[in-house]
């Protein structure tokens, strides 16, 4: 048993090293995390490590400040952050652990599939192969290559449960599901929702084997307070005003019916299936040579006899597996972009559900089920000696095949460095940090402009922030928080321990309350900058002012009403919509400039949701094929296109919920828009600085759709 662990731990690390490299292993190099949801963990961690400890222990108060809560919500795999600080990491100074828990993932995931082929095939060399081939899983890669989310990369507990699913049940085998439900548990939150629904599901097959009631009642009970005491030491909390449930985006991030068979970019032969970008969170991809294994798998299965009696009975995680792919496929049913049917639910569940938005990733237990099933059948059916042919070809076509996507996507895991490359360059920079103790964004919110940038800042610099990305908070907390900002704007009267970036907006009103004897408003590396009592005791530095404080009257944002679009045309009514982002509107519409770009809009007064209706086309060429726009507003994700030679200029709706849309006068309100654009590309990179353009999104017009008031 040691020895095929070791072989297998083997396999997996030698797979790390071969696709991930080893420099992401030294706890000095953080370059490779400045971005997305890299940066989050990053950022999320290193303020846990500063603060000191409190109670609970997972409290992380300088990351957020009032919409603060724990660890938990800032995705840092909980387990890991207590047990690194406990261990006594570095306070202060770059430092990170997630390269290590990387090598681990692999590491554990070629452990568990090993363990599980072993159950049913004698070949050691079998196994080893299937070991590989569920590290080269298109779902494992692509969470760890593309999205960044590196605790997601923790699919090991899913093959771990599987295992004891699957393997005939010993007494033991409530102590080792407590275990690994707490361990779960201190990874993410989805695995621990999978790993608890197959722990139910072998809990139901033991009483069925074994018809006692008691064991397995004082196992379920164990096993609950097990789990919901690890999310409580990770920092799991209900958020009061509606924070689990931010939005409303139950069935954004789903699977669709084929997403078995979509290779979603993770082939370089098999085709995509068109489907909505959103739904990348609910690949399920088997790869090339997953669906041939699973075609002979099938083939022979009807073929021939069925595989002998003895086998340990998995109906029970098979139903479970199903279970968990039909709640990834949400209540709106689909076939790639082929919307089938939306099955209303209640209120309630549709809030409950909310909680786990990104559904689709509950396809990973059956994906795992016929990936490494279909494997294991093709091995039993033939001869050894074929069969581990077939295996191991089945490796090299998985490895091969996914290898353009690993290129393309990895070229952040290849970034080497001991800080980040802020692009907050200025020298006065370096002068203000000493005099505040807080920095804040107004109006506040979670995965605002420039969040990693600040965050960043007011990390290296001694200082607390509310320039956050939060995987959930508190909407009680920050509608508070945006009512002070508003305060502090109308007043004029702000904490003098407090740096505060403003958004033009504010920034126009802020220029017309402050006391300008006393109070700083520049513009400083593009973002406007309050310094509050700066001018007291010294010098104003030779930058320019903030807020349209010597250019007149601030740009009121235009009116959007049903029946009349706005265009953004040069001189059109909705060039006043532009804020950050965008280049100068031409005659047929207006480019946007950067990697992020900002609409503001007046609304008709009203209660409920708007329906816009954006008529966009994205930047592509054949150098660059592909185009994302992620939209946001007030922290709360909206949606993501994905633009393409099959889909690229028309009407993308967009569905806006009433908590952000903001109050303003005459019972109007006021919505800003975030274009989040990852894949925006310099059109000229040899051009001066002053005529070079990072082009992502061209915008023609926004319309005004009909919605019933709810």
């Amino acid at each position: 048993m040691a020895a095929e662990v070791v072989a297998a731990a083997a396999i997996g690390i030698a797979l790390f090293v071969l696709t991930v490299g080893t420099a992401v292993l030294d706890p000095r190099n953080i370059r490779w995390m400045a971005a997305g949801d890299a940066a989050q963990y990053y950022l999320g961690w290193s303020f846990f490590r500063r603060s000191g400890w409190a109670w609970p222990p997972s409290l992380n108060p300088d990351y957020g400040l009032e919409i603060a809560s724990t660890i938990f919500f800032a995705d840092v795999v909980p387990g890991a952050a207590l047990l690194s600080k406990l261990a006594g990491a570095p306070a202060t100074g770059p430092w990170q652990y997630h390269g290590l828990w990387l090598l681990l993932c692999f590491a554990l995931q070629a452990v568990f599939a090993w363990r599980l082929a072993a159950l049913f095939l004698s070949s050691r060399l079998q196994c080893a192969l299937i070991a590989a081939l569920a590290c080269l899983s298109p779902v494992f890669m692509r969470v760890l290559f593309q999205s960044g989310h590196y605790a997601l990369s923790g699919q090991w507990t899913v093959l771990a449960a599987l295992l004891l699913c699957v393997r005939p049940p010993t007494h033991r085998q409530g102590v080792l599901w407590g275990l690994l439900v707490a361990l779960a548990a201190l990874v993410h939150s989805y695995l621990f929702v999978m790993v608890f629904a197959l722990w139910a599901s072998d809990l139901v097959r033991r009483y069925w084997l074994w018809r006692l009631v008691r064991p397995v009642a004082a196992e379920a009970v164990g096993v609950v307070l097990l789990g919901f005491g690890a999310l409580w030491l990770a920092g799991f909390r209900l958020l009061p005003g509606g924070g689990l449930a931010q939005g409303q985006l139950f069935g954004t991030y789903r699977a669709h019916l084929a997403t078995f068979f979509d290779s979603e970019g993770w082939s370089r032969l098999w085709p995509d299936i068109a489907s909505r970008a959103s739904d990348i969170e609910g690949s399920a991809f088997l790869g090339l040579a997953g669906l041939a294994l699973a075609i002979a798998a099938a083939f022979s299965i009807l073929l021939r006899r069925p595989l002998t009696r003895d086998a340990p009975a998995i109906w029970p995680a098979a139903v479970a597996a199903l279970g968990l792919c039909l709640f990834a496929l949400s209540n709106q049913i689909a076939i790639g972009r082929v919307e089938l049917v939306e099955v209303p639910l209640p209120g309630r569940v549709m809030v409950a559900a909310e909680m786990l938005r990104a559904s689709g990733r509950m396809t990973w237990p059956l994906h795992y089920l016929l990936l490494l099933g279909a494997a294991i059948a093709v091995a039993r059916r033939l001869p050894r000696a074929i069969g581990t042919a077939v295996l191991a070809l089945a490796v090299v076509v998985q490895f091969a095949d996914t290898a353009p996507a690993r290129t393309q996507h990895g070229e952040r895991l290849r970034q080497v460095g001991s800080s980040w490359p802020s692009p907050l360059v200025d020298p006065f920079w370096e002068d203000l940090a000493p005099a505040y103790k807080r920095l804040r964004r107004i109006p506040a919110t979670s995965h605002g402009p420039h969040w990693e940038w600040l965050s960043y800042y007011a990390l290296t610099h001694d200082m607390a922030t509310d320039a956050v990305y939060l995987a959930r908070f508190a909407g009680r907390e920050h509608m508070a928080l945006l009512a002070k900002g508003e305060q502090e704007l109308a007043s004029g009267r702000f904490d003098p321990d407090t740096l505060y970036v403003l958004d033009d907006a504010s920034a126009r009103l802020a220029a017309a309350s402050i006391d300008r004897s006393r109070d700083l408003l520049v513009e400083l590396d593009g973002l406007n900058v309050l310094a509050p009592g700066w001018l007291r005791s010294r010098q104003a530095p030779d930058l320019p002012l903030a807020g349209g404080q010597s250019e007149g009257a601030p740009v009121r944002p235009p009116l959007l009403r049903q029946g009349a679009p706005l265009v953004f045309t040069g001189g059109s009514a909705g060039v006043a919509a532009l804020r950050d982002g965008w280049s100068a509107p031409e005659a047929w519409g207006t480019w946007s400039d950067g990697n992020l770009a900002f609409l503001a809009m007046r609304l008709p007064a009203g209660t409920g949701g708007v329906e816009l209706s954006m008529l966009v086309q994205g930047f592509i060429d054949p150098a660059n094929p592909r185009q994302r726009a992620i939209v946001s507003s007030g922290g709360v994700r909206l949606a993501e296109w994905i633009f393409d030679t099959s889909a690229n200029r028309g009407t993308r709706d967009l569905f806006v919920p009433p908590e952000v849309l903001r109050p303003v006068e005459g019972r109007q309100r006021e919505i800003v828009l975030q274009l989040e654009l990852p894949d925006a590309r310099e059109t000229d990179p040899d051009a001066a600085a002053p005529n070079r353009r990072r082009l992502g999104l061209a915008l023609f017009s926004i319309s005004l759709r009909p919605r019933p008031e709810q």
